[in-house]
């Protein structure tokens, strides 16, 4: 029990470590992305901007935090779960990541397309409340959807999954089409009292 304690605890400090390069190599990557294409035939020595304090220590208190909650969560996984349940934990993650790569995130990529490409009259805070609520409307049905099968299937006791979920996922999720659509139509008032002059400045990549 102890070695599979002190392996986990490799295990999990080995992915924080991994965490922690993934996050540094995506935000290189991001930077490289977001730099213009094309350079001046002469371009002036600048030096590069000093990365702001406030936003270095707001990194380091997140991914602290991030560590600890990880480190806590592992903890807590050598205390509760059983030793012959780590195979069936190992499948539970591993399908996890396998529908994270697989599904959520080409359907977020598409989401995020087409906001860019069938939304291009709306300004900016209006496209950003339109992907505020396919965010939460997603997590919702994330978290719903297994309690509604769950329950699909026949829980052995009865009072574990007591609630009409499909009902209140329905009635959620009007609320925040309600909530999305109420902004955009705000946003739009502000933006055609402003005057017609300002154009909604959005990148589309």
């Amino acid at each position: 029990m102890k070695v599979l304690r002190s392996f986990g605890l490799a295990w999990g400090l080995a992915a924080a470590l991994g965490v922690l390069v993934s996050r540094t190599a995506l935000t290189r990557y991001a930077d490289r992305l977001q730099a213009p294409t094309r350079m001046p035939a002469v371009a002036p020595p600048t030096a590069e901007p000093a990365p702001d304090p406030a936003v270095r220590r707001a990194r380091a208190v997140v991914g602290g935090v991030g560590l600890l909650v990880l480190l806590t969560g592992v903890w807590k996984v050598l205390h509760v779960v059983q030793p012959a349940s780590y195979v069936w934990l190992l499948v539970w993650l591993g399908g996890a990541v396998v529908l994270h790569d697989a599904v959520l995130a080409p359907v977020l990529t598409l989401l995020r397309a087409g906001t860019h490409r069938g939304l291009p009259a709306l300004p900016e805070p209006a496209v950003a409340l339109v992907k505020a609520g396919f965010l939460v409307g997603g997590l919702l049905v994330l978290v719903v959807v297994p309690e509604i099968w769950a329950q699909h299937l026949g829980p052995l006791n009865p009072t574990v999954l007591p609630g009409s979920y499909a009902r209140r996922l329905l009635v959620a999720l009007v609320v925040v089409a309600a909530v999305t659509l109420t902004g955009v139509a705000v946003v739009l008032r502000r933006s055609r009292a402003s005057g017609p002059g300002e154009a909604p400045s959005r990148s589309v990549r």
